[in-house]
């Protein structure tokens, strides 16, 4: 009789199927998506507030009292520009601060392995990624009130004692034009990656394999 290896074990109908790992940028979207949501509904929150303030109520309080006068004045027309775009702002605070909560809310069941929270998770983000290609495109002069009030109030601190601090200084109200732009671009590429990670075949493979049946028939 000839030697062969042994058989191997069959497994038990009753064993557990195989569980797939979670993809390490899986983990990373979804802590990036919770952030995200995180800071959207905070964001969201902070615009509606800022409806229902007295523009004196939120001048800097580190201001100096000389520069009391100047600051209302900042502060002022600031609040005359926002309010003016209240049509605008407060409907797409208000979708701020609730695809925000809900994002965040997603992210966590994700992070549990729930495949409807994944796949509820890809249209919020998308939905909030168009909120806010809408709120760069619709709001330029909030933009500009913004720029123009940081400008201002930056131009009321006393001027640095050294010169590579007044260079820096110079540079930041510079540049300060280019904020705006730049971090929704920011968000938008966030955004994008979290997207890509969350639809990669890894990724579907480990919520199919997390939503199958545990234990065969």
């Amino acid at each position: 009789m000839t030697m062969s290896d042994p058989p191997e074990p069959r497994r038990s109908s009753n064993a557990p199927p195989f569980e797939r790992k979670r993809p390490w940028y899986l983990v990373l979207a979804l802590v990036c998506a919770w952030v995200f949501g995180a800071s959207a509904a905070s964001e969201g929150c902070a615009t509606v507030n800022a409806f229902k303030s007295e523009p004196a109520d939120l001048a800097l309080e580190q201001a100096r009292e000389v520069d009391r006068e100047a600051v209302d004045k900042i502060t002022e027309r600031y609040f005359t520009v926002l309010e003016g775009a209240k049509t605008r702002m407060f409907p797409l605070a208000i979708a701020s601060l609730l695809l925000g909560s809900a994002m965040w809310g997603l992210a966590a069941g994700a992070m549990a392995g729930r495949s409807g929270a994944r796949s509820a998770l890809l249209q919020v983000l998308s939905v909030h990624a168009l909120v806010l290609v809408v709120a760069f495109v619709i709001t330029p002069d909030v933009r500009a009130a913004t720029v123009e009030a940081r400008v201002g109030l930056l131009g009321l601190v006393p001027e640095p004692h050294t010169s590579a601090e007044r260079d820096a200084q110079k540079w930041v109200r510079a540049h300060l034009w280019a904020v705006p732009a730049a971090f929704t671009a920011a968000q938008l590429v966030g955004y994008g990656l979290v997207l890509l990670a969350l639809t990669r075949r890894r990724t579907r493979e480990f919520f199919e394999a997390s939503r199958s049946p545990r234990t065969e028939a």
